[in-house]
């Protein structure tokens, strides 16, 4: 899924090098909605996986990624509590609340 992800975004560079067309006019950054399948480890010591919505930012000029992450009250009450943009690794890896101490 995030290879996917890549190469849409690897495009959607392509395309913000050129002149533009009459559809689309180049810009610093652009976002798209895509999906991920997230991988969670369980109490079991299990894997449990879903696929995400979500919204990606590119940086057309840096080619860095960032995944909106919201806090959301629930399912009943989809009021958003906070919003933040979460920088994606290389490795397709994102942290919410930052790297790890002593990541990058």
């Amino acid at each position: 899924m995030i290879a996917a992800a890549a190469a849409a975004l690897f495009c959607l560079w392509l395309g913000a090098q050129g002149t533009g067309t009459e559809s689309y006019t180049p810009s610093r950054y652009a976002l798209m909605q895509g999906s991920l399948s997230i991988s969670n480890i369980t109490d079991s010591g299990g894997m449990s996986h879903n696929i995400q919505q979500c919204i990606l930012k590119l940086d057309t000029r840096t080619g860095e990624v960032w995944l909106l992450q919201l806090a959301v009250n629930g399912a009943g009450d989809p009021t958003v509590r906070s919003a933040v943009w979460a920088k994606v690794q290389n490795s397709g890896t994102f942290y919410p609340n930052g790297p790890p101490m002593g990541g990058n």
